[in-house]
């Protein structure tokens, strides 16, 4: 496995965790809502496990070690999944796959 830059990691991890802090810390950001917070943290969180298991099942049946790969998706999502494609001798894109299941996640959450 070839590591990430450290700008993806900042991005994605900081990403995560000043959504997070945003959603449950007592700090609140004037005219937005909390809930918005709450609804884009565990949209990001769904998306993901879910791109987490879909490399768990394919690292698995290339003979890989899934959990590495896995544990590195849920951290850094589509990017983790672009990292697997390329070890792969892939040329797909998964960056816009991504983003689009984090916002099929979000719709669905923002609905409930």
């Amino acid at each position: 496995m070839d590591k990430p830059a450290v700008w993806v990691w900042a991005v994605v991890v900081g990403g995560l965790a000043v959504c997070g802090l945003l959603a449950y810390a007592p700090l609140a950001v004037p005219g937005v809502d909390p809930i918005i917070f709450h609804k884009l943290f565990w949209g990001a969180v769904y998306a993901h496990l879910i791109e987490a298991v879909v490399v768990w099942v394919l690292a698995k049946r290339s003979g890989l070690p899934a959990l590495g790969w896995a544990v590195r998706v849920v951290f850094l999502g589509s990017f983790g999944i672009q990292a697997y494609l390329k070890s792969r001798g892939s040329e797909r894109n998964a960056i816009v796959p991504g983003f689009s299941l984090f916002f099929v996640v979000l719709v669905l959450l923002w609905l409930v």
